[in-house]
């Protein structure tokens, strides 16, 4: 397929992933709002989906950065093999997710039926767009493409252009270098948990989270 193609799929995709989002938070106002407000005690009761919902954003929201940091790349014509590849697989896997179950903890997941959309979700699997990627998408081949490319020195994009983006990550990074790679080996040796002192250095630098209805927030 070839890129323009390629990229028209995926904000076909995206747009069908963000009317299945639209469903989800209206499932969940209908169970947490009464009187038109969100209602503490359904929020508790509820609170389980309302987690949900915030993982089914998420995981849209990134999908939406992944598409326009490809067009982005492509507009000024450094799109190379191994971005695409990373959009691919991207699309594919949370594709996948969203369909089959969002995993939010080592045995927790959130389906389509917790919403009671299964219905719903069905219909964008049966999407010829959400279908590509699933099928070719997050395979072991473009897997092993990506990771050769990666092991010739073509390594995925790390531009968003955008100068604050890009300072965060660099923030990041040199955190990473500093404070963790050194010791991360002989802490999964000794089954150690991450020291208290890195995890309030790292909570310092800040984090960043998806945007929401006002009312969710």
């Amino acid at each position: 397929m070839k890129t323009q193609n390629l990229l028209d799929t995926a904000s076909a995709a995206l747009l069908r992933a963000q009317q299945y989002v639209s469903l989800v938070e209206e499932a969940v106002r209908e169970r947490v709002f009464l009187d038109g407000r969100m209602a503490s005690a359904l929020i508790n009761k509820e609170q389980r989906i309302v987690h949900g919902y915030a993982w089914v954003e998420t995981t849209v929201t990134a999908l939406d950065s992944v598409l326009n940091w490809a067009v982005s790349l492509q507009s000024r014509g450094e799109l190379q093999d191994a971005d695409i590849l990373g959009l691919k697989i991207a699309f594919g896997e949370y594709l996948s997710q969203l369909i089959g179950g969002i995993p939010m903890g080592q045995n927790e997941y959130i389906r389509p039926a917790d919403f009671s959309l299964s219905e719903a979700v069905n219909l964008m699997a049966k999407d010829e767009n959400v279908v590509h990627f699933i099928q070719n998408g997050n395979t072991a081949e473009a897997r092993k493409k990506l990771t050769d490319l990666i092991c010739e020195g073509q390594g995925i994009s790390e531009t968003f252009d955008d100068d604050m983006l890009n300072a965060v990550r660099d923030q990041y990074r040199r955190f990473t270098e500093d404070k963790i790679i050194p010791h991360a080996h002989s802490w999964h040796l000794k089954n150690e948990l991450v020291p208290d002192d890195v995890v309030v250095e790292m909570a310092a630098l800040g984090t960043f989270g998806v945007s929401i209805p006002e009312e969710f927030g």
